[in-house]
């Protein structure tokens, strides 16, 4: 059954993650946080939409600092158990559902937990959850089977799942990257390949969740589309360049790109010229029911 969004309730779970986002010295959490409100801001009316309901359990895999977990459970009755591979993010998530909780925003008999795990070995026992959503994960992983295979483990007999990840063949902007940019991006692409990891894996996860035991309800995208002027103090430009700045080392580990070559690229990237930007982003969105 369709719920509401209480908007008020929003507001306080966004003022207090970008509150968060200005405390956080770890600069992977800076640009995950940054990442996540955007996103979630296109996710808001989705969420009404999809098979959710009081009194079930939801498994958020790739929970990140859990604000999805969060806006849950400040909509409906039912208990949130978020994983994720970081145990900052955990750390993270932990404390800022107890600020949140301190706000009196969640619904009484709700609950939230999270914990450190990976998806191809999810710690939590079978059939634990009436709802799994994933999303941005697939594109990291290396054993997409398995992955699948853990989601249907832990998820109840005709229970739902929501599967949702980028795919770089929706991905559009003007103008066009700069050979920068474009030299980093290959290089982080191969560099994700390298041990398993899909960034085309949006158009992938209704085939890969029919051949894993799931019937597959609806596929869907969420669109994404901005222009802003882009200066070398925006802050999406410097989480960027942080962001960037931060894979060097597995970068160069990789052989997909030379130090030197990295350093000249990312000197380019810092001293791009003021400019209008438009981009386009789509996320896949699958939501299946298990067979």
């Amino acid at each position: 059954m369709p719920f509401n969004i209480d908007p008020a309730k929003s507001q306080i779970i966004d003022t207090h993650f970008q509150e968060f986002l200005k405390e956080t010295d770890y600069w992977q959490g800076k640009v995950l946080l940054d990442y996540s409100l955007m996103m979630h801001q296109a996710w808001r009316p989705i969420l009404p939409l999809l098979p959710l309901g009081d009194d079930i359990t939801v498994g958020d895999i790739g929970t990140g600092y859990g604000l999805l977990a969060a806006e849950l459970a400040a909509n409906l009755r039912l208990c949130v158990h978020g994983i994720d591979l970081d145990e900052t993010y955990v750390d993270g998530a932990r404390e800022l559902s107890r600020r949140l909780g301190k706000q009196d925003i969640f619904q009484p008999g709700s609950s939230l937990e999270f914990q450190t795990g990976n998806i191809c070995s999810i710690p939590c026992p079978d059939s634990s959850f009436e709802f799994t959503m994933v999303r941005e994960v697939f594109q990291f992983v290396d054993d997409l089977e398995l992955a699948t295979s853990e989601i249907r483990r832990v998820t109840k007999p005709t229970g739902f799942v929501c599967v949702s990840d980028n795919d770089d063949g929706l991905f559009l902007s003007y103008p066009e990257p700069s050979e920068a940019f474009r030299r980093i991006h290959k290089a982080i692409e191969e560099e994700q390949a390298s041990y398993g990891g899909d960034r085309k894996v949006g158009r992938k996860i209704s085939t890969l969740l029919a051949q894993g035991g799931f019937s597959i309800l609806a596929v869907s995208v969420i669109p994404e589309a901005r222009h802003w002027t882009v200066t070398p103090q925006d802050p999406e430009s410097t989480f960027m360049i942080h962001q960037i700045r931060e894979a060097k080392e597995r970068l160069v580990a990789a052989r997909v790109i030379g130090a030197d070559e990295f350093d000249d690229l990312v000197g380019e990237l810092e001293r791009e010229p003021t400019r209008e930007q438009f981009r386009f982003n789509a996320r896949v969105v699958v939501v299946g029911r298990k067979l």
